[in-house]
């Protein structure tokens, strides 16, 4: 064995490092406490984004049928209501890499209204399905809350606010068809009160974010 030497394995730093910064027991939460309403107001927007998916679909064949459609309409209506959304992923988060989120908010939720308006109003299945891959693409709108609670809130409240946006994303899944449901009741030709509902429920959340974001 050469003089010196040592046969034992020496450790790479980059081994034994933390994946994450160690929490501070000092790290304050009133610095975050600014955030809540704000907080509130993007899940908010998460819940409203999958409702203008699914607050539609008890009705969606009935309108079709109503302005000329089939069976073959009301697929197409579907589909091409995630179409927008594959669209406006890319270009809605390139948008928010440029600009602040209350902009890129303001003006998807505003694309999702007046699509809204437009199925609303719908003349025919072209329109129609014009207005559903409008909403979609407005819809693609629902990683910014994501990444606004990834950039707003401490390490030790993280995760659990992240949890309680997907889990609002997922009761705007499970509660719109039911709203849907009880929308048709209302004495509208068939498919106007789901519209109606989501327009105002468009409006509201653009109103918040005027007031919630600086």
């Amino acid at each position: 064995m050469e003089e010196g030497r040592s046969d034992e394995p020496v450790e790479d730093p980059r081994e034994t490092a933390p994946l994450l910064p160690p929490k501070d027991d000092n790290e304050s939460d009133v610095e975050h406490s600014w955030t809540w309403f704000p907080m509130i107001t993007m899940m908010l927007t998460t819940f409203v984004s999958d409702v203008s998916r699914g607050i539609v679909v008890p009705s969606l064949l009935a309108f079709c049928r109503r302005i000329g459609g089939d069976e073959v309409s009301y697929g197409a209506s579907m589909a091409i209501f995630s179409a927008g959304r594959i669209i406006g992923g890319p270009v809605i988060g390139y948008w928010s890499d440029k600009r602040s989120h209350k902009e890129v908010l303001l003006g998807t939720i505003a694309i999702i209204t007046l699509g809204s308006v437009m199925y609303t109003l719908s003349p025919n299945i072209a329109t129609m399905l014009i207005a559903r891959t409008i909403i979609g693409f407005g819809g693609a709108n629902i990683a910014i809350p994501r990444l606004y609670v990834r950039r707003h809130t401490s390490l030790r409240v993280r995760t659990l606010m992240m949890s309680i946006n997907t889990s609002l994303q997922y009761a705007g899944a499970f509660l719109s068809p039911g709203i849907g449901a009880l929308a048709a009741m209302i004495p509208l030709p068939v498919g106007m009160g789901a519209g109606i509902i989501a327009i105002c429920l468009g409006a509201a959340n653009f109103v918040l974010v005027i007031f919630a974001l600086s």
